[in-house]
């Protein structure tokens, strides 16, 4: 790309959005900006100026990984879209994930399991798996993590949840079998363990289907 000129540069939470005259746009992560600072106005010559913004970031990368990793874990995948949202690069967005895998400081598996600890309370099967799909969890590591819990726990919870919803409701059997139902489903739980977990906190013997 021929020399260009810089028309805008606007902070957006950890990074920086760049704007040329051209039209073109690009992010750079604040720590970076600082050693590679820009001005409006100035002439930039993009392609070597992202050069050295891939050389020089690897070790601001890592740091802003580790900060993120000291609040809370995360998934490998949720670290990286963390990385390129602060403006880093995927080429040294994906060394820095690797180092920290190989290091156990990011650990999919562990990360699934607490995961799951914190969601079966309030949570079925169901709810827990998608959850993990949307944190980019591993297919494999989700399907074992999800056998940890097993269906007399599950059952457990989704009668507590039954008998909660049901507490503060003042509803004729047939439509609390039904409204009890679905708010099970859409906490996660399978059809027929709902049915079970509201047959459980009634005590009821019909289950009007």
């Amino acid at each position: 790309m021929a020399e260009d000129i810089v028309k805008e540069i606007r902070k957006q939470r950890d990074s920086y959005l760049v704007s040329l005259v051209s039209g073109f746009s690009f992010r750079v992560a604040g720590a970076l900006l600082r050693e590679h600072p820009l001005k409006i106005g100035q002439a930039l010559d993009l392609e070597c100026y992202q050069e050295a913004l891939q050389r020089d970031a690897y070790p601001f990368a890592l740091e802003r990984a580790v900060k993120f990793l000291s609040q809370r874990d995360y998934s490998r995948h949720l670290l990286e879209q963390k990385l390129l949202q602060s403006g880093y690069d995927e080429v040294n967005v994906s060394k820095v994930t690797d180092f920290l895998v190989q290091r156990h400081y990011l650990d999919d598996k562990r990360y699934a399991e607490a995961l799951l600890r914190r969601r079966q309370v309030k949570s079925g099967l169901g709810k827990i798996a998608m959850e993990l799909r949307s944190k980019g969890v591993d297919q494999d590591i989700a399907t074992q993590t999800l056998e940890l819990l097993s269906q007399e726990d599950e059952l457990a919870a989704a009668k507590t949840q039954a008998v909660k919803y049901l507490a503060s409701k003042d509803l004729e059997s047939r439509e609390a079998y039904r409204r009890t139902i679905a708010f099970l489903a859409r906490r996660g739980y399978r059809y027929e363990l709902a049915k079970e977990a509201y047959l459980l906190a009634t005590g009821a013997t019909e289950d009007w289907e």
